[in-house]
């Protein structure tokens, strides 16, 4: 079988680096790029005894069926990863047989292993793995992975180094798109609202937290005031120190300054992240600071406090410990995360996927459990116990009209389950794949189970069955179908688990992207599904979804490949829950996409992709609904005035023909005339330049020509880049680097901002539309009616005066007249009293992550 472009690149990767004398690498591939073919022909090339590792026995079984000849085990030949022996080293957790095993591989010469989506040895037991590896000193280690090395912890990364050294080869999704070796994709996004019992439930225990936050924030509450508690903890300590310790902290402190609840810092600019009022974690983040100090306290008042506050904490997902507040899991949350309107919303997705694509439709849905555990007291009567459950979304599938229509089936590790219909098409299937199997069926709510087969069984079976469109639908489990199963008719993905780390969204998603032989112009759509309520805490599933497409790159309305969820809707912002009544035009907007997949071919076809990189892209939109322009925003040409004003110069020359006046008096007046109304011709054009507006890209111009000047990026505004998109104007800094991308975006984030409490301010002269008096006014005595607009100095350019004079420079050339002053002198901090929060942009900006 030839190899794939990315196949090829790793592998001539891995042979210079043997080649080297390198013995430990690191590959990352997509899921379906072919990572398992990378291995077979490395420990094919090694010509050494190889020894492969995988998570599960159905990846497993993918490298027995590839490399017949290799002895292919789990990772649980070597340890129980659950059992914690309390030994003094990691290698106490092996078991008999693995320490059996590592000492057979340790007598092994010219060894080989090979460690299948070695992600899972990082986050469960990479010490574990760093002994062993210790015990083969002379074994060639190949870890392959489908999580990329960005979305490792620090801590991740450093194991990793340790283990594997750096990265041999790395691909993206994106990049393996547009070689066509996978399929393309979109991402989209359905939200819900909770069921009517889940509402008043949740709204009741909004009402409590609300009341509680009221309560706290009262000054005669305890010793110590909460927000006084907050003033000193600014105080005392230093921003720059604060936020390297706890920048959880100071971004709770920076939204509840947004908020108006605190004084914001000096010098530090509102993020997007912090322009948005303080969540539930903000509120907790600064209670922890607040209330550990008065543990000791002799004021009853305070150990009144504490007390009411651990009786809340739980409802909302904290504890309170020694050590203060403390994660835990939150009834709200998973009131959210179960919800039974999500059963619901799956089956209207797959209803518009089955108008969309109609025989060809395979449809996965994929949930975190089988079968729910008991519930709470508190909850029994707000959600069902299976509420979330893979059993629950196959009851609401199968009484869906069209559900019945795609036959669904039910397939876990430990039950086969449908509707009458497909269960008995299934046996019938099973019949002839199993000769002489005899199986059952077991009636349950419904639905039938099928009996008499194992695991290993069925899902070969199940797979084969649903490929040939004997189901349309499959709803699963991650735990069986997220990660090493294979399906290569998968279409249409329902994501319903709450898995978020990258390497669970990023092989939940690998399940749609393989090309499909039957099927060459097959383009995969992943529904992430959310619900999302009104109040402080109804923003936990939104929270998680966001955590899900962090890190992932896609298209968006527009076509442009956009991290995060941007690329489910330009308004979406991760920092900022949609409101619920936005969720229907959300949902209208998200079906509308996908029935344009051939769009969605056309957008991945774009050859810079392969070839692309990361750019960070400065959104704006206009708050005042101005039109759009090339430049920007209300980026006005300024009018001339000169051939309304000359017909004035042309009436005065005949009035003094008329008069009759000589010559030489006749001369003096007009060239008296004539110098009045240069001046006044200067006057209007003067007026009219201070009253066009200047355009975003005029700003973004001079911010990159003063970042340039002071060697923090290294091109400047003929390197700026400014298009419309939609309702959208987009700019950014082309052909840099993405640290300098990232810097320019920011900088022209702040640009944009209103005053808060900068360092540096900087004016801009501005002036109505001029009438004709004004411009005598000015032209004729000299008197001028202009205002002075004041706007923050972006942070990096704030840091010390010469690069606060390299802003006014470019200021100057690209927006208009204006001066700089430093905000802590008496004059400055009196403009910023003056003006704080005014904003005399009216835009709302944000970025975003590009793929470009």
């Amino acid at each position: 079988m030839p190899l794939r472009l990315h196949q090829r690149e790793a592998l001539d990767a891995w042979r210079r680096s043997i080649s080297a004398g390198v013995s430990r690498g690191w590959i990352v591939l997509p899921p379906g790029a072919g990572k398992t073919m990378v291995g077979v022909r490395a420990i094919r090339e090694s010509g050494r005894t190889g020894v492969i590792f995988s998570p599960n026995i159905a990846i497993r079984g993918q490298w027995q069926a590839a490399v017949p000849e290799v002895r292919c085990l789990t990772y649980q030949a070597l340890a129980n990863f659950g059992d914690d022996s309390g030994g003094s080293t990691q290698l106490a957790r092996l078991h008999p047989n693995g320490r059996a095993l590592v000492a057979e591989l340790a007598a092994t010469e010219n060894l080989m292993i090979v460690l299948d989506e070695c992600h899972h040895l990082l986050r469960t037991w990479g010490r574990l793995l760093a002994e062993v590896l210790g015990l083969l000193p002379d074994a060639v280690v190949l870890g392959l992975t489908a999580t990329p090395a960005t979305a490792l912890t620090g801590a991740e990364a450093t194991l990793e180094n340790e283990l594997f050294g750096e990265i041999t080869y790395s691909a993206n999704i994106p990049q393996v798109v547009a070689a066509g070796d996978l399929v393309p994709y979109q991402e989209l996004g359905w939200l819900t609202s909770p069921t009517a019992a889940e509402r008043d439930w949740l709204g009741e225990q909004q009402v409590r937290v609300q009341e509680l936050l009221t309560h706290l924030s009262a000054p005669d509450r305890a010793s110590v005031p909460l927000f006084e508690a907050v003033a000193k903890l600014q105080a005392n300590v230093s921003w720059e120190e604060l936020a390297a310790t706890d920048e959880r902290l100071t971004d709770a402190l920076l939204r509840l300054a947004h908020a108006g609840y605190a004084e914001p810092p000096i010098g530090v600019a509102f993020g997007e992240r912090h322009r948005r009022d303080p969540g539930i974690e903000d509120w907790v983040a600064v209670l922890n600071q607040w209330l550990l100090p008065l543990v000791d306290s002799p004021d009853p008042r305070d150990h009144a406090l504490i007390l009411e506050v651990r009786e809340v904490l739980p409802s909302i997902g904290y504890r309170w410990t020694r050590r203060g507040i403390s994660a835990a899991a939150s009834t709200m949350d998973r009131v959210l995360a179960r919800s039974a309107s999500k059963a619901l919303a799956a089956a209207e997705i797959v209803a518009l996927e089955e108008e969309n694509l109609g025989a060809d439709l395979r449809a996965l849905v994929v949930c975190d459990f089988e079968r729910a555990a008991a519930l709470p007291h508190g909850l029994r009567d707000v959600v069902t116990a299976d509420s979330g459950s893979a059993w629950q979304t196959l009851k609401a599938l199968a009484e869906n009209p069209v559900g019945q229509r795609l036959e669904p089936l039910l397939v876990t590790a430990g039950v086969v389950a449908g509707t009458p219909s497909s269960s008995r098409a299934l046996m019938d299937f099973a019949a002839d794949r199993l000769p002489g199997h005899s199986l059952d069926t077991a009636e349950e709510e419904g639905l039938v189970r099928v009996l008499g087969w194992n695991v290993r069984q069925w899902v070969p079976v199940v797979t084969d069955f649903f490929q040939m469109g004997g189901t349309r639908l499959l709803i699963g489990t991650r735990g069986l179908l997220g990660e090493g199963w294979d399906a290569p008719g998968v279409n249409c993905l329902v994501d319903l688990t709450s898995a978020t780390t990258p390497g669970a969204v990023v092989q939940l998603r690998g399940r749609s992207l393989r090309r499909d032989p039957e099927n060459p112009a097959k383009v995969a759509i992943n529904w992430s599904v959310a619900c999302v309520a009104d109040g402080v805490m109804g923003d936990a599933d939104w929270r998680r979804l966001v955590r899900k497409h962090r890190g992932y790159l896609a298209p968006d309305e527009q076509g442009d490949l956009v991290d995060g969820v941007a690329h489910l809707a330009d308004e979406f912002s991760e920092f900022r829950t949609p409101e619920s009544d936005g969720i229907e035009a959300a949902n209208v907007l998200a079906a509308r996409r996908s029935r344009e997949r051939d769009r969605v071919t056309e957008q991945w076809n774009d050859p810079r992709i392969r070839t692309g990189r990361e750019v960070s892209v400065v959104r704006v939109s206009s708050r005042a609904k101005e039109p759009l322009t090339g430049s920007g925003f209300g980026d006005a040409a300024p009018r001339r005035l000169g051939p309304v004003l000359w017909p004035w110069a042309l009436g005065a020359a005949l009035v003094l023909a008329v008069l009759g006046l000589s010559w030489w008096a006749a001369a003096a007046l007009v060239l008296t005339g004539v110098d009045l109304l240069i001046r006044v011709i200067r006057a209007g054009r003067r007026l009219t330049g201070l009253a066009a507006n200047v355009g975003v890209g005029r700003v973004a111009k001079a911010v990159a020509d003063a970042l340039q000047a002071r060697g923090l990026v290294s091109a400047g505004a003929g390197a700026v880049a400014v298009e419309i998109r939609g309702q959208e104007l987009r700019c950014r800094l082309s052909g840099v680097p993405a640290e300098e991308s990232a810097g320019f975006a920011e900088a022209l984030d702040e640009a944009l901002q209103p005053v808060s409490r900068p360092r540096y301010l900087i004016s801009r002269l501005t002036a109505d539309p001029p009438r004709l008096r004004d411009v005598l006014r000015l032209g004729l005595i000299g008197r001028e009616t202009v205002l002075e607009t004041w706007h923050p100095v972006p942070s990096v350019l704030a840091s010390n005066r010469d690069r606060a004079d390299a802003y006014l420079l470019a200021w100057r050339r690209w927006v208009g007249e204006g001066e700089v002053r430093y905000a802590r002198s008496p004059e400055g901090e009196g403009i910023t009293r003056a003006v704080r929060d005014i904003d005399p942009w009216r835009l709302t900006s944000a970025i975003r992550l590009h793929w470009e």
